[in-house]
Order: C-alpha cells, then structure tokens, then sequence
C-alpha cells in the first residue's frame, strides 16, 4: 500500500538583514529583532491564528547561547504551547531551518 505523502507548503518567508556586528542594529537584541519578524510573517496571513502556529524553527548563526527561537516565539506573544529550537548552521542556518520544517511536516503526517 502507498501512502500518500502531504505537501510541506511555506506560507511565507522573510530573513533578517546583515546589520548586527557595528552596524544600525547593533543595540537590538536577537529577541527584539526576531520577535517583529516573527510578528510580520504572521500578519501576511490574515487568517493564520497565532494558535495555529505548529513550531518555531529559527536559523541563526551568531546566538550566544540558549535557545533563542523558544525567546523569540514567547516575545512574539505565540502561545506558551508552542514548540521552537534553533538551528545554528555556519552558512546554511536559513536552508537548514525550511529543511528541517519540512522534514517534520512530512514525518509528522507517516
């Protein structure tokens, strides 16, 4: 028997620009800049509950420790509920992250 395997489809998609190391954001925090990005994603799906939200996968190359996707989600006001990790990946933390969103949609549903 076959199963049917289903599409793992990005709503949206946003990156942060190069600008922390002595440039204009140099005095935001990770959490500050994140938090909004994660808040913009949402609003370009009007119908899109923050509840709805399954998990958070945050590429990042500079974190300083700890998970900042789950600081991120919870500044971003996403419910308490909701899972995240962060992918710290020189170069590929962006790719790595969309990969392994649809790996887990993809596995979820098996």
């Amino acid at each position: 028997m076959r199963k049917i395997v289903p599409k793992a489809v990005i709503v949206s998609a946003k990156r942060l620009p190069i600008g922390k190391i002595n440039g204009i954001y140099v005095n935001k925090t990770p959490e500050e800049l994140f938090s909004q990005l994660i808040q913009q994603q949402i609003a370009t799906v009007p119908h899109l509950s923050k509840k709805e939200i399954d998990q958070v996968i945050l590429g990042n190359v500079t974190n300083l420790g700890g998970n900042l996707a789950r600081r991120c989600a919870l500044a971003a006001q996403l419910p308490v509920s909701t899972p995240a990790y962060t992918i710290d990946c020189q170069c590929a933390s962006g790719l790595m992250a969309v990969i392994s969103g649809v790996q887990s949609i993809v596995l979820r549903s098996q």
